[in-house]
Order: C-alpha cells, then structure tokens, then sequence
C-alpha cells in the first residue's frame, strides 16, 4: 500500500511538474511574441547645418547626452535639413552644405530614419542630393551601426518618389516624406514636393490635395502601418495654421497612421484623429517637432524670452510604441521628451534635455531662467489633443 502511494505521489510530482513546464513555455512563448510585435518609435525635428555647429571639432559632442535614448528606440527619426556638395565648402544660412563627416555623427548617435524632402535639400542642386544619398551608404558601412531607411528624393528624375518599407518585428512599417515648397527652382524634381495651398497658407489647392489623398490610399495597402514625413508651414510660429491642420487630418482619415510635421523651428502641439466611424485605430499628428540643433538662436548673449527666435532651441522626443495584434496594429503609448541646445564652453553646441539644463549650477543664472522659461512653454504642448469629424463624416 505504501509502495502505491508512493508511485501515485510520484505520478502526481510528475504531472504537475509537466504542466509548469508547459505553463512557463506558454507564457515565456506569449510575452516573446508581445515583445516581437511592438515598436519603439522615436520622433525629432530638424538637423540644421549652422556656423556654431559646423566649426565644432567633434560633432559627436552634439549627441553625447541624448543618444542613449535615441539608441534604445528600434526606430530613430529626423529631418535632415541640409545636401552634400563636396564641389562646394561647408556652408549655413541661406545655402545650407555639409560634410560627411557631420551626417556620420548622427547616424552614430542612432537615428536611421531620414526624411530628406525640406526647403534646403536641393540648396546646392542635384549634385548635393545625390552627393547626400552617396554620404549616407557610405556612412552605413563606415559606422557599422543599423540599417538606415529614406524618402524624399530621388537620384534620376524619371524615376518614381516610392515609398520606403521598413520591415521590422513581423511589422511592415511605409514611410514617405514630402514637402510643401523648395527655396530654389534649381533641379526641384528631384525632390517630392506637395505644394497643396498657395504661399499666405489660406487657400489649397483642391487638385494637388485631391491627388495625393490618392497617392495616400494606395500606399496603406501596401504597409501595416502608414508614416508620413511632412515639412511645411510658417516659421517661427508655435500654433499649426488651420489650413494645415485640415489637410493632415484628411491624410489620417484617408490611411495615414502618424505625419510627423516639422519646419516651423518651434514645437508644436500633437492631436489624437478619433478614427472609430472608420472601423479603424486612432492616428496621431505631430504638427511639428522643432530643432533637433540650431544656431538660430543667439547664445553669445541673454535671449530675449518672448522674440520670434526664442523657441528655436527647443526641441523635443516623441517617444512612440505601436503594436501589431490580430493583423491590426495601432498605436499604443505616445510620451514626450522635452530638449533644448546649449552652448557648452568646451564641447560647443549640444544638445541635452530641458529640465536638466533648468537646474543644472554650472550654467549662468541668465540660462537657468531661460531654459526653466522654455520647459514651461515645452509643457504646453505635454496635454495631446484629440480631435473627432463632425457627424462622423467620411
């Protein structure tokens, strides 16, 4: 008798012990699957091509605070504001030209998502934006660092403006950016412009804003997700223009996901489109993301709180996660992070964030009040809007 209670123990032991194994693969099978399917996004604003920042010995310097947090992020994005033109020496403000050297420093602080299509793209003509695709394969195989993933222009203008798929995490992610307008005419159709209102921003152009809601529809059947990269709007302006508004929430209504809007030099708010009355998730409009780095802003002496510069040294983190289930993926966690540039006496301009600088002793009294001033107004846009159609119109 005590022989079968025995085996019978062992049997049970045994049983239970099976059932924890499978209970443990299960679950470790579960959270590596929730793992697999969600994404970090990580959006900024403009990378400017400034005299403060090109004579900086050490570009890398620019991105030693910040790039433990952009390489966390499986996707890292931004705007490059400027081409590469080897013909020409470097050069800011009003023609923008870079080194190879400068791009180089940014992909090795972690951001592999370009959105190329800007006003000053094409400041140095065809030969600076190929001359910029060119630096950007030849920085992959330099860094050594991840795969770098583009839109906005073109090397042949026969060619068609595609949209970049990026497939990550079981994710087909479609990214395109375009633009409002140019500076120059010079080789223009190299660059994906959509030019949907007149130049006072209060009229649009029914027929170009009709044909790229098209272009739209058709490019979210071809992704699980839909990212749209648009530079456009009004300098300086810390408010998105109503027109503005009206066309970006008509691209989220006709398939995009996120638009990541930048060019103002400010930041400004970000607004929920309720999307419910379409049988589908919500999508997100980041009206602008401010500067990444800028020397727009004068930091030999006090800067005036309240002029039209004063926010141009702010810039900011949208942290996104999205997350694909059940073959709909939707966007999941949406936080920011508030940064601002710097002029540090031994590295030059850099650029860290907004609530460290606003306590940091080392900085003058003078900076200390500047950047507690602009943490306040950063704030603001902290609160993400949301906005629903009127009677669920189609």
């Amino acid at each position: 008798m005590n022989k079968l209670k025995i085996v019978l123990t062992i049997i049970v032991i045994i049983f239970f012990t099976i059932l924890l194994l499978l209970f443990s693969l299960l679950s470790s099978s579960q959270n590596e699957e929730k793992k697999t399917n969600e994404i970090t996004l990580l959006f900024t604003g403009d990378l400017m091509h400034h005299e403060i920042t090109y004579n900086m010995p050490n570009y890398d310097k620019i991105y030693k605070n910040i790039q433990s947090q952009i390489k966390k992020s499986d996707l890292a994005f931004i705007n490059i504001e400027f081409p590469i033109n080897s013909l020409f020496p470097k050069s800011g403000y009003p023609f923008f030209n870079a080194t190879s050297q400068y791009l180089d420093a940014c992909i090795k602080a972690g951001f592999c998502v370009f959105s190329l299509a800007n006003n000053h793209i094409n400041d140095f003509g065809k030969e600076g934006i190929i001359g910029i695709l060119d630096s950007i394969q030849e920085s992959i195989g330099n860094t050594n660092e991840r795969p770098i993933f583009l839109s906005g222009v073109r090397k042949d203008k026969n060619e068609n403006f595609n949209l970049e798929i990026i497939k990550i995490k079981n994710l087909n992610i479609g990214f395109l950016s375009v633009t409002g307008f140019v500076n120059t005419e010079r080789d223009k159709e190299y660059v994906d412009i959509v030019s949907y209102h007149n130049k006072t921003f209060n009229k649009i152009d029914n027929r170009e804003s009709m044909k790229f809601l098209e272009r739209v529809r058709k490019m979210r059947s071809l992704c699980d997700f839909l990212i749209i990269s648009f530079h456009d709007g009004l300098e300086y302006q810390e408010e998105p223009e109503e027109i503005r508004k009206k066309i970006f929430r008509e691209l989220v209504l006709n398939g995009a996901d996120i638009i990541w809007g930048h060019h103002s030099h400010s930041v400004q708010n970000t607004e929920i489109v309720d999307r419910g009355h379409l049988k589908k998730t919500d999508g997100l409009i980041v009206y602008s993301t401010g500067n990444l780095i800028s020397g727009q802003l004068d930091f030999d002496t006090m800067p005036d709180l309240k002029n039209q510069f004063s926010a141009t040294g702010d810039g900011v983190f949208w942290e996104v996660k999205i997350k694909k289930k059940s073959n709909t993926t939707f966007i999941k966690v949406i936080k920011p992070y508030w940064i601002n540039n710097y002029l540090n006496q031994k590295d030059g301009l850099v650029v860290s964030y907004t609530n460290l600088l606003s306590k940091n002793k080392n900085l003058p009294e003078r900076w200390k009040k500047y950047f507690t001033y602009r943490l306040k107004q950063q704030k603001r846009n902290e609160k993400i809007r949301k906005w629903k159609p009127e009677n669920n119109i189609k």
